[in-house]
């Protein structure tokens, strides 16, 4: 299975992760437990839209063949393709996602994981982010 680096929201980011955190188990609660995987990346864009100057390249993922299928229907959805070219036009050539993208695009799935808070890992890092909140 491949590993690829994976571009992570400032909050997220900002967990006292090592330099690059293994987001794997994130990336696999994304894709095994959305029932739309694709919805769950859109959800995101506004996310995206508020802070993209700050996502940081701080996390890695070993990708499943089943994951890399979610995110290759994911890169391929229309809607999605617009809505990243209307925030970061360098990362779509010729209608569609670079391979330059494929960071934002993993961490956009993480990000949905948390968000959603599904799965052991992605509850455990909103409780982090909760505490952090607080604090």
């Amino acid at each position: 299975m491949p590993e690829a680096l994976v571009l992570l929201p400032p909050d997220i980011a900002d967990l006292s992760f090592a330099k690059q955190e293994d987001v794997t188990e994130l990336l696999t609660e994304w894709e095994a437990c959305l029932l739309d995987p694709v919805a769950a990346l859109l959800a995101e864009i506004p996310r995206l839209v508020l802070v993209k100057e700050e996502w940081r390249l701080r996390g890695r993922a070993t990708i499943s063949a089943s994951a890399m299928k979610q995110l290759r229907v994911a890169a391929g959805a229309p809607e999605l393709l617009r809505a990243v070219e209307g925030i970061m036009p360098e990362a779509v050539e010729d209608g569609r996602l670079r391979p330059q993208a494929s960071p934002l695009l993993l961490g956009m799935a993480v990000s949905a994981s948390v968000r959603a808070g599904i799965g052991v890992r992605s509850r455990k890092v909103v409780s982090l982010l909760k505490s952090k909140a607080a604090a």
